[in-house]
């Protein structure tokens, strides 16, 4: 079995002080469905102000099937690819030397995406689906400079889908709240200690709000309530990491202990 999936990207830089303009194009072929996708991608800076920037960014992204979504035996060769254009606007202030605040806005429509047939018949997938995923975040950095570096962000989203026109649905994996701050320390010597925090919703789930018994069988079948109505817990980690690095005259070495999950949060 042999897959081709070949791409180029072709991307220029525009200095137009104070304007930065990036024009960029991608092309793909997928083999399997023998389809070509062309992707062009803007994106803009505006300094507006001495360590104000306003930014804004345009963009279609493309992505095939799964293999078993195209396969001819397990799925549908005749699919298509799924498109997402991007649209994101947002601003970016310097507070101090190294530090930054910047908040940003975002929006996703997908269109042709893949869904699986109502009841698993022939031909398994379509692309009678769409979604949309929206939200905002806003991140303080502080950029490497001296002995410490990190930043901390905080994503407000929602991610949906409309398969078949069945109506507007919760995504699977939609995460309304993610909170993120690493952080990093130089010792000296070459020694750094560095850690991660991540604080992300759980992910929906459906609930099981009774069953029925199968007289042939004598086994119960569940019975479904509404689908991802109710959510897992919240997911929490911290990660910690410790590293020593040696410099030599024309290379570098470097040993770290990396401990996940370092509270043992039973996720």
């Amino acid at each position: 079995f042999f897959l081709a999936q070949p791409a180029t990207y072709f991307e220029t830089d525009i200095d137009l002080s104070p304007l930065r303009l990036v024009l960029g194009s991608r092309i793909d072929y997928f083999d399997e469905l023998k389809e070509f996708t062309y992707d062009p991608r803007a994106s803009a800076h505006l300094t507006v102000a001495e360590g104000t920037t306003l930014k804004a960014g345009i963009g279609m992204f493309s992505q095939p099937p799964q293999f078993q979504e195209s396969s001819p035996q397990l799925g549908n060769p005749d699919l298509l690819a799924t498109h997402t254009p991007h649209l994101g606007i947002g601003a970016e202030q310097q507070l101090a030397q190294g530090i930054s605040l910047s908040l940003d806005g975002f929006y996703k429509h997908l269109y042709d995406n893949i869904v699986g047939t109502p009841t698993g018949e022939a031909p398994y997938f379509t692309n009678d689906g769409v979604g949309r995923i929206y939200g905002a975040e806003v991140m303080l950095r502080v950029n490497p400079r001296g002995r410490f570096a990190g930043f901390i962000s905080y994503t407000l989203s929602r991610s949906e889908r409309n398969d078949r026109g069945e109506g507007w649905r919760l995504f699977d994996f939609d995460q309304p709240h993610i909170l993120t701050a690493t952080a990093i320390y130089r010792l000296g010597r070459g020694w750094e200690v560095g850690g991660t925090f991540r604080l992300v919703s759980g992910s929906p789930d459906t609930p099981i709000v009774g069953a029925v018994l199968n007289a042939n069988t004598d086994l119960y079948s569940p019975v479904f309530g509404k689908l991802n109505s109710i959510r897992k817990p919240t997911f929490h980690r911290f990660d910690l990491r410790i590293e020593k690095k040696w410099t030599f005259t024309a290379w570098k070495l470097a040993l770290y202990l990396d401990l996940q999950n370092a509270y043992n949060s039973k996720n």
